[in-house]
């Protein structure tokens, strides 16, 4: 689904031009509209179900669900979520993905 114009206006203006999850800056046309419960999912293209993201985010997100992928990177509770005061660095959402991969390279040696 691609939103139309005004729908992406609207989700720019609401989300103050930030990703929904690092907070990183975004230009008006430089930024990707994810459905929060993917389509494939069963999530719709209501208004409700979309949020802005950075092309990192939205390919580091995947077919994860918005609350899967809070919880995966600790980024708190989607209820009434904003995108974050201070923009989080990549580097961060590698180290976690790092740290995972390490606690379940132990978990298959056990």
């Amino acid at each position: 689904m691609v939103p139309a114009e005004d729908e992406r206006a609207t989700i720019y203006r609401e989300q103050g031009g930030s990703c929904m999850y690092c907070g990183c800056g975004l230009p008006p046309d430089g930024f990707e509209v994810d459905h929060k419960v993917p389509a494939s999912c069963g999530g719709s293209d209501e208004r409700e179900n979309l949020q802005m993201l950075c092309p990192a985010c939205s390919r580091r997100k995947g077919n994860m669900t918005d609350e899967e992928h809070r919880r995966r990177y600790r980024l708190g509770l989607s209820v009434d979520a904003h995108p974050p005061v201070w923009p989080i660095p990549q580097t961060y959402f590698g180290n976690i993905d790092r740290e995972l991969e390490r606690r379940e390279s132990y978990r298959s040696i056990s």
